[in-house]
């Protein structure tokens, strides 16, 4: 908005609102739904629980088909709840003054805010909570950052143009919570802390950050073809300590647009482009000294604990230093379109806790350890086939590899668990890809067969030391990503598809596991499909070692239950699946209403769109999920899965209006 002939006003608001009156349960837990269908038979009557999860059985127990570990599903879905209403508002206001037809200041300021209210219940008689649990948690976080910049911008002539940048910025983070849990309740159904049985235990928080920044930017430019960036940025941080809280990254780069000098038959754009960059990052709050954290009050008295990581005063900021280079041409008349990125990045001194003893009374510590580099190329390329003059296709190709490897662990670490699952560790190891799953496997003939004992079970495989739980089985890298969109046009309508994929990764799927396990899997019905294979056994393979180099073959017949229990029950090699996939990602069809429709309305342009979104997977290696998944979004939880959620397809209409 126009002020006055020099001052300008800008600014953006946005309010989203999350409403929910059950999310799911997630990973193993027993208010995962899915979990219950993983042990389930497959002779029990789920209709029949669906009636009946109001009532009691002959026992006064709650309508189930199993009282030990699971609860009636139907009574978990209506019963167990977990409501949720979140609102987030997030904007930014902006003046700018043009000072000189070549000099501006600008004065910003934004803020993202959300409130964030969940319950948890649990109705008493659930397997897990017999008296019932009620959880309350309420969240406030808000982000604020306001920077003051001030902009040269001057073409002095053809062959010098400048443009520059200096400026501060200010960024404020606060996140407080107060969580509260009765553990007990009194009256069924009714969750209200008034009705805890018993103390209700309070955990209060307040996180706050902030990062101070003085940056600089300047760009030149030399005949309308060569052009030097630089830029620089000095942040103190109060996460870090006093010493090390102050940290400064540069970055160059430089790009040439050869066609502007140089005529080449068919090309209308080609450029050329280079650079070196660094860049700092701080780590989260409180992990300089001891903080406290509420436990289970002692006998109604307050009770603190330590965390189970120990603080680091000495912490010093992460950094990162990468160097690029790339490639950006159109041809003929923009039918042709190509985009190349090669990038080589180091990521020096990064925060992670490290394992200790126990006996130091902490299960980690927080340390700067290591370096992951990261190398690759990304490449877009764009086609249009055809184009007419009501009628246009464009083909949008991206492909991506990256390449991943940890080096300079300290010293006498050889490897650090990000996380470890049913026995199966996700760890970084030195001169290894990020992220390497390692767990036990089965041995195997040198033909690939496996190892049986002489009783028929397969045996576990060892390394030179003996180690059985030490085997390297995959990495959640994949080898590379990609996709490819084809648009169509024709007037004012269009119609686009997007198909998504991924190749190479791996995933440790313990739905995969337990279904085996249980018996629940269509894999299972080797060794049950005659009743002689039921009353007597089955020969499912496999040989066994004579210890001088030789195998015979296996003659032993067991169960189909024993055979999947003692064959994929905690030897994780069994369900460690090659990650790839092809989905239809993205299908949109859209009109444009014509802009003459809307002459001296204020109304610019008019879009009404209908999209369909994760319609389809086309293709995938890993039996009975998605492979798209994970536990949740962190490094740390990736390349592991249990008791996936359907993936959810989403359609929708959307209007867009241009003022």
């Amino acid at each position: 908005m126009k002020m006055s002939e020099k001052l300008n006003l800008d600014g953006n608001i946005t309010y989203t609102a999350l409403r929910s009156n059950n999310r799911p349960g997630i990973g193993y837990a027993g208010d995962n739904i899915l979990q219950q269908t993983i042990w389930t038979g497959r002779q029990v009557d789920w209709e029949y629980l669906r009636a009946n999860y109001k009532n009691r059985d002959e026992f006064g127990r709650i309508v189930n088909w199993n009282h030990n570990y699971q609860n009636n599903p139907f009574f978990t879905l209506y019963n167990n709840t977990k409501p949720q209403r979140r609102d987030r508002t997030n904007g930014y206001i902006a003046l700018t003054y043009q000072l000189l037809p070549w000099l501006k200041i600008m004065g910003r300021t934004g803020t993202d805010y959300y409130t964030d209210n969940r319950e948890i219940r649990f109705e008493k008689e659930t397997v897990d909570y017999p008296n019932g649990q009620f959880q309350a948690q309420s969240y406030v976080f808000q982000e604020t950052n306001s920077d003051v910049l001030v902009t040269v911008d001057k073409y002095f002539s053809d062959a010098f143009s400048l443009n520059a940048t200096v400026g501060a910025v200010r960024r404020d983070s606060r996140f407080q919570g107060i969580e509260q849990t009765a553990n007990a309740l009194v009256v069924p159904g009714l969750f209200n802390f008034s009705n805890a049985d018993g103390a209700v235990n309070v955990n209060q928080f307040v996180n706050r950050l902030r990062v101070n920044s003085v940056l600089a930017q300047v760009s030149l430019g030399f005949w309308n073809f060569i052009y030097l960036d630089a830029s620089a940025r000095n942040d103190w941080s109060s996460t870090l300590p006093a010493q090390n809280r102050s940290y400064f990254y540069p970055a160059f780069n430089a790009s040439v647009v050869v066609s502007e000098k140089v005529q080449i038959p068919g090309i209308s754009f080609l450029k050329l482009r280079g650079g070196f960059a660094q860049a700092g990052k701080d780590t989260e709050p409180y992990r300089l000294a001891p903080v406290y954290a509420p436990n289970i009050p002692w006998g109604g008295t307050p009770s603190f604990t330590i965390p189970n990581a120990a603080p680091n005063s000495e912490l010093k900021p992460e950094r990162a230093q990468s160097i690029e280079a790339g490639l950006q041409l159109q041809a003929f008349n923009n039918r042709v379109r190509l985009d190349v990125t090669y990038y080589n990045t180091d990521n020096i001194d990064q925060i992670i806790p490290l394992n200790v003893f126990s006996t130091t009374g902490f299960t980690s510590r927080f340390a700067n350890a290591g370096t992951i580099n990261n190398n690759g190329v990304e490449i877009q390329f764009g086609l249009t086939p055809i184009r007419a003059k009501a009628f246009r296709w464009d083909i949008d190709l991206n492909w991506a590899k990256n390449n991943s490897t940890v080096k300079d662990l300290p010293e006498g670490v050889t490897e650090i668990t990000l996380n470890t699952n049913w026995g199966l560790r996700l760890v970084a190891r030195e001169n290894e890809p990020y992220g390497t799953l390692v767990g036990r496997r089965v041995k195997r003939a040198p033909d690939g067969q496996i190892v049986v004992a002489p009783n028929g079970r397969p045996v576990y495989d060892a390394d030179a030391n003996g180690n059985i739980n030490n085997f390297v089985l995959g990495t959640i890298t994949p080898d590379w990503v990609g996709g490819v969109r084809n648009t169509f046009s024709w007037k004012g309508l269009s119609l686009s598809a997007l198909i998504d994929m991924r190749q190479g990764s791996d995933l440790f799927s313990m739905t995969y596991i337990f279904g085996r396990y249980a018996g629940v899997l269509e894999e299972t019905l080797e060794g049950r499909n005659t009743l002689d294979e039921i009353k007597n056994g089955y020969n499912f393979g496999g040989v066994i070692d004579n210890g001088d180099g030789t195998y015979t073959p296996n003659t032993t017949k067991r169960s189909a239950e024993a055979w999947n229990a003692d064959f994929y029950n905690r030897r994780h090699d069994r369900g460690v699946f090659d990650a790839s996939f092809i989905k239809l990602r993205e299908v949109t069809l859209a009109y444009d209403f014509p802009k003459k429709w809307f002459a001296n309305s204020g109304i610019g342009g008019l879009r009404l769109a209908v999209y369909g979104r994760n319609l389809a997977l086309l293709h995938a290696n890993v039996p009975h999920i998605d492979p798209e998944t994970a536990f949740d979004n962190s490094n740390a939880m990736q390349g592991i899965e249990f008791g996936q959620l359907p993936s959810a397809r989403t359609v929708g209409v959307t209007l867009n209006a241009q003022f």
